[in-house]
């Protein structure tokens, strides 16, 4: 690999949901309800369900510093939806729900470029470890919320 390229950290991980990919989308369309289920969003606005192209913005915590972000809706279905941000790092997130017996099964899958150089090698081991931890969380939060029927 080449100075000039990065390497790309992936991590997938999937949660059983006792909801309805109807629910599940509700809570991935509005971005006012992020907050509640991604413990890194101070505060996010954009237009109420979201369709592809539309952007968001808000405030993150990351990494003990509190980072703009902003994320624009890519892809979009009834049963996936995904989203490019950029929040301190550059990601690509993508859920797809599958029905599965009483319920779904929410997978998220986080893509982003890892920093170059020496002392991006060393954040790089916290930053994997971060969004690892990130995604964990906000993968159940979201599935809690999509089986309350929270929708707002």
């Amino acid at each position: 690999m080449s100075a000039a390229q990065l390497e790309t950290f992936t991590v997938t991980d999937s949660v059983r949901a006792a909801a309805t990919t109807e629910s599940v989308m509700e809570q991935l369309r509005r971005p006012d309800n992020r907050k509640r289920w991604q413990s890194e969003i101070v505060w996010m606005k954009g237009p109420d369900g979201l369709t592809v192209g539309d952007s968001v913005e808000g405030l993150a915590d990351m990494l003990g510093f509190r980072v703009e972000g902003k994320g624009t809706t890519t892809d979009l279905g009834p049963d996936r939806y995904e989203e490019d941000v950029v929040v301190g790092v550059r990601m690509r997130m993508r859920f797809e729900i599958v029905p599965s017996g009483n319920g779904v099964v929410v997978r998220h899958t986080l893509q982003a470029p890892l920093p170059a150089g020496l002392a991006g090698k060393i954040l790089s081991v916290f930053l994997k470890r971060r969004l690892r931890r990130m995604q964990a969380e906000s993968l159940r939060e979201l599935c809690r919320y999509a089986e309350s029927g929270v929708r707002s």
